[in-house]
């Protein structure tokens, strides 16, 4: 395929689509031309993986790993994208690898293309990686990525990495537990939140962890959380009546 007006528009109507078929062909085309040096065929790397890149449609995973290894650096970024399509665990290997990338737009990317494969190998790599990150940006959008996984068995690996993580890493991770947590109503998670809020050193967790528990209500909270208002710093208090209010 040669660059050109026709051959763009031909290409840009197919990642325009919504048949998978098409975006299965364009997949298979790339692995076919991957291993070419011509420029025309270059051309047609980018512009398939710029629409693979941003497909919300299911992407098979095999075409991009066989060409994974003859992408240069441009390439090998929209390929995460594409990579993170495919919600494949397959895909998973190389994009906990870009999580070692010095660049924190792989990173980021990476991160990004994790939080579409909801599956405990992904949510490990993103819970690991979540624990070396220094970029606060990305650190935040891992902790949204974790929110967004859906899989059995993650929240006590979060309650786990709040106990033991960095004080700088406490509110993000807490921030994807509350996620978790106002989505299964996990009665283990709601006791680790009330133990937070009843005891933890650091102000603003307790905080979090309160707005969280105000979602839903037990019969014994109410009785946990009203006997801290007379010492809770004002921040807490205010927080505390809104809860206890809205519990009713």
């Amino acid at each position: 395929a040669a660059p050109g007006p026709r051959n763009t528009a031909l290409i840009a109507a197919m990642v325009r689509s919504d048949n998978p078929r098409l975006y299965a062909l364009l997949t298979e085309h790339l692995a076919s031309v991957s291993v070419s040096q011509e420029p025309a065929d270059a051309y047609v790397r980018l512009q398939i993986l710029k629409g693979l890149s941003n497909s919300e449609q299911e992407l098979p995973v095999k075409p991009l790993l066989r060409a994974w290894p003859s992408f240069g650096k441009a390439e090998k970024q929209l390929a995460l994208g594409a990579l993170g399509a495919t919600r494949s665990t397959l895909a998973v290997p190389v994009l906990r690898h870009a999580l070692s990338s010095r660049e924190p737009r792989t990173r980021l990317i990476a991160v990004l293309a994790l939080a579409k494969i909801s599956d405990p190998i992904s949510g490990r790599a993103l819970l690991g990686h979540i624990e070396t990150e220094r970029n606060p940006d990305i650190i935040q959008e891992t902790a949204i990525a974790l929110s967004q996984q859906q899989w059995h068995g993650l929240e006590p690996l979060l309650i786990e990495s709040l106990e033991n993580g960095s004080p700088g890493l406490r509110q993000p991770l807490l921030t994807a537990l509350g996620d978790q947590y106002r989505r299964t109503g996990n009665p283990d998670t709601a006791k680790a939140m009330l133990q937070l809020c009843t005891g933890d050193y650091d102000v603003s967790v307790r905080a979090a962890a309160l707005d969280v528990l105000g979602t839903r209500v037990k019969p014994q909270w109410p009785e946990a959380i009203a006997p801290l208002y007379p010492a809770a710093p004002e921040q807490l208090k205010r927080k505390i009546v809104r809860v206890l209010a809205y519990w009713g």
